[in-house]
């Protein structure tokens, strides 16, 4: 699994660098490596679709924030804490998606 994870990885890497031709230190900074895995733990890691959820959340919130302009990285960093604090599963943990299973499953006629 790891392997091929560092085989995406450096996939990503090859096709960013091709697109914009020049790499350098600044384009992966620390915030980037914050952010990445902040979607894991905003979304839950027990799931496929938590991460996706994270990535929607923490985009969210970062664009949602801006009109806090100086402040804005302040009132993010908060909102994630206060969201690990109450959810420290994540999101979409494996409770949340059977719960989920059970009232679809409910809702459907065919069954």
């Amino acid at each position: 699994v790891a392997a091929a994870a560092g085989a995406l990885a450096a996939l990503g890497g090859v096709l960013y660098a091709h697109h914009n031709t020049y790499v350098e230190p600044r384009n992966f900074d620390i915030m980037l490596g914050v952010h990445s895995l902040a979607y894991a733990l905003i979304g839950g890691l027990g799931t496929v679709f938590g991460p996706l959820l994270g990535v929607l959340v923490d985009i969210g919130l970062l664009e949602g924030s801006r009109v806090f302009q100086g402040y804005r990285m302040i009132v993010f960093g908060g909102l994630v804490a206060l969201l690990l604090v109450f959810r420290p599963r994540g999101l979409l943990d494996e409770r949340t998606v059977i719960w989920l299973r059970r009232r679809l499953s409910s809702l459907t006629p065919w069954r």
